[in-house]
């Protein structure tokens, strides 16, 4: 079984606005990542929430896939740490997508790529990439969850799999989609713009 954990916690200051919870595609941003996910198999979503915690989980109450676990530090800590706290409670996945709230526009057809990678055997930490830049959602075996949890030194997750690179399949993908994460008013609009932009709707 492959997961997912979400880190939804932050406070959003440089947006102004809560990012999980604005428009995108009819729904929210945050909710249209969880489709994607729902899309390509993914069983075990975990949501690591925080500020407006209430917001996000009376918005998805119909999804019974989804569990919701409360970060009391999200205030004060970085997304890493939101990002550990949701795999204590990872119960039954082999590996999991590990992802910030606020990447909507990546494309279907990259995260089924990252499973299918899995499944072939690729490697047991899948990386996806643009041009040989490594981004997200890296996608990690459960043999490096403890890694994860352990680690407390500088550079947050990229740190920590620059230490798996020997034992990871970076995935070369064309999709545009990796490259836009909301944190400012203006990458949302761009990111608008950008969703405007596509015609095909296996993109999406």
């Amino acid at each position: 079984m492959i997961g997912a954990v979400i880190a939804a916690a932050g406070l959003s200051s440089r947006m102004g606005a809560f990012k999980p919870l604005l428009p995108y595609r009819g729904k929210t941003i945050l909710a249209t990542t969880i489709d994607k996910l729902h899309a390509v198999g993914v069983k075990e979503i975990i949501i690591v929430v925080g500020h407006r915690h209430t917001d996000i989980e009376k918005y998805f109450t119909d999804d019974s896939m989804l569990k919701f676990v409360y970060n009391p530090y999200y205030r004060d800590k970085d997304m890493l740490f939101s990002l550990q706290y949701g795999i204590k409670s990872v119960k039954k996945s082999e590996a999991i997508f590990l992802m910030p709230a606020d990447m909507p526009a990546i494309a279907i057809k990259t995260f089924s790529g990252i499973v299918d990678a899995w499944n072939s055997k690729k490697a047991s930490v899948i990386i996806p990439c643009q041009n040989g830049r490594h981004k997200h959602p890296p996608l990690i075996g459960k043999q490096y969850f403890s890694s994860i949890l352990s680690f407390q030194g500088e550079g947050g997750l990229h740190s920590i799999l620059e230490k798996l690179q020997e034992r990871t399949f970076f995935m070369e993908t064309i999709d545009d989609g990796l490259n836009f994460d909301v944190d400012t008013p203006d990458e949302y609009k761009k990111l608008l713009e950008f969703l405007i932009g596509r015609h095909n709707e296996s993109d999406l």
